[in-house]
């Protein structure tokens, strides 16, 4: 099984990259959306875990440039973000 994770900062790559290694994935990382679509059409991911509020583009925008990089393959694709107040 593979995985991207997709977010701007990097503690966050590590700590979810780290979580997915864990449960037997290989992991790549992105810490943007354009590193995201080229790795996206280099290679095949299962699982890719998206930060909803990166600053060259907001998670729902890639999650509809990653679908359509990948329309003839299943993937899940999983909002994330570390932001936890109300104004978020």
């Amino acid at each position: 099984r593979s995985a991207l994770v997709v977010d701007d900062e990097e503690y966050n790559r590590l700590a979810h990259a780290a979580q997915l290694e864990r449960l037997g994935f290989a992991v790549q990382v992105a810490a943007d959306g354009a590193s995201a679509c080229a790795l996206m059409t280099a290679t095949r991911c299962d699982v890719v875990l998206l930060d909803y509020d990166m600053p060259d583009v907001k998670g729902p925008e890639l999650a509809r440039r990653l679908r359509a990089l990948t329309a003839d393959a299943r993937v899940f694709l999983i909002a994330v973000t570390a932001y936890t107040t109300v104004e978020k």
